[in-house]
């Protein structure tokens, strides 16, 4: 009798040395939102699996900050900070580990769209009537489904917004949005400013300078008894005024160097003209119209 019960006590310590040792097979977190206050949510995320020892196995948290504990393989609903797992299996075996919930901050991030702006990525530069499309690309945090593991649990609703303003003109409303394009319709300097926040209050702000300059003043040309006068803008001195007749046939051409010059007609039929001012650089046409004599 003592022998078959030496036999046994054998077979069971065989098996006990063949058993796996106990360990964890899965043990992370999903980070929390950053918090303004201690009563907030960051819906962070725990989640742990055990492996060997002998089934089946119990599981414990311990949030170290405030000494709460919870008795799942997961845990949803943590704020940032470190939380203790204990496992224990069938005979008493434990094991126990840490682990850290990092906190995620908003980041607001803003890119624009357009064909009229140079520049780039923060700073740009445009003329009157420029048309800008902005695009947020800020990180977004979206609610998913955790795995349940025979339990109903869902990360609650983040509620992400996001205010997109000009700055100086805050209002009820958002003064600028994401649906339909921005048209700057005067020459200044201006701010697009991006705030986002989560379900939390936390924010983060980024923004976008703008710098709109005025349309090229085009020249001003007139036909007045036997004088044209031109008066061009001080960019564009030095340009090459040519003049021809309707049908085409050149009949004058000069040099403008003054900001307002005149070219006497006393040898040139009182007519409608047509003008070119001509870049002496590239050899383009800048300016083009007509000029129609008047008495």
């Amino acid at each position: 009798m003592k022998f078959l019960f030496l036999i046994a006590s054998l077979f069971f310590l065989f098996l006990a040395s063949a058993q796996e040792s106990l360990r964890f097979v899965e043990l992370r977190s999903e980070p929390a939102q950053c918090r303004l206050y201690d009563f907030q949510s960051g819906n962070g995320v725990l989640y742990c699996a055990a492996s060997g020892g002998v089934p089946d196995y119990s599981y414990s948290w311990l949030d170290i900050q405030t000494g709460v504990s919870f008795g799942s393989s997961f845990w949803g609903g943590v704020n940032t900070g470190y939380y203790e797992i204990t496992v224990t299996d069938a005979v008493g075996t434990m094991i126990v580990d840490t682990v850290f919930v990092d906190s995620i901050l908003p980041k607001a991030l803003l890119d624009v769209a357009s064909e009229d702006l140079i520049g780039g990525p923060i700073y740009f530069e445009g003329k009157i009537g420029s048309e800008v499309k902005f695009i947020n690309e800020s990180n977004l945090y979206l609610a998913e489904p955790a795995p349940s593991r025979g339990v109903f649990f869902f990360r609650a609703s983040l509620h992400e917004d996001f205010k997109l303003y000009k700055v100086g003109e805050f209002e009820d409303s958002d003064y600028l949005n994401f649906d339909s394009p921005y048209i700057y319709s005067k020459a200044e300097e201006e701010v697009a400013e991006l705030i986002h926040f989560n379900r939390n209050g936390c924010s983060d702000t980024t923004r976008l300078f703008f710098k709109i300059i005025p349309n090229d003043p085009k020249p001003v040309i007139s036909y007045v008894e036997n004088k044209i006068s031109i008066q061009l803008p001080f960019k564009h001195l030095g340009m090459n005024f040519q003049l021809f007749t309707i049908t085409g046939q050149e009949v004058f051409t000069a040099i403008i160097t003054e900001e307002i010059a005149t070219i006497y007609t006393n040898d040139i039929a009182k007519s409608s003209f047509v003008y070119r001012l001509i870049d002496k650089n590239t050899h383009e046409v800048v300016f083009t119209g007509k000029v129609v004599h008047r008495y």
